[in-house]
């Protein structure tokens, strides 16, 4: 049995580029996050919040990331969101996407994914977030 704990099509302001602040404003950038966890987090049969993984820390750590914050590269940013999930000892695996929407008239997504094992997750455990 799997579990996932899944934040999906979360939009985030925020400024990611090398250019200057006076020539552009957030875009919105989409965040998709799928943690597996410990099935017995999800599978229970209580309703007891004590019993299941509380990702609320997770949303904080997400928008205090992003708030009033630029970065050179969504690789950046995806990393450090990957390294701070991955302190909670009741993730197991990470997938992570951050795309953009484009303005241009480009189409497709626009954006990079990182997937982590339970091996990449133990040894993010090791990196300061």
């Amino acid at each position: 049995m799997d579990a996932t704990i899944e934040l999906t099509d979360l939009h985030l302001s925020v400024c990611i580029g090398k250019h200057s602040a006076a020539k552009i404003l957030p875009e919105i950038q989409v965040l998709d996050l799928v943690l597996t966890v410990n099935p017995r987090l999800v599978c229970t049969e209580t309703d007891t919040m004590s019993d299941v993984f509380d990702y609320d820390p997770i949303l904080d750590f997400v928008n205090k990331s992003v708030k009033d914050k630029r970065y050179e590269t969504q690789e950046c940013l995806i990393s450090r969101l990957a390294r701070h999930c991955a302190q909670f000892e009741e993730v197991t695996q990470i997938d992570i996407t951050i795309r953009k929407e484009s303005k241009s008239n480009a189409t497709g997504k626009l954006g990079v994914r990182l997937v982590l094992s339970e091996e990449d997750v133990r040894k993010f455990r090791c990196v300061p977030v």
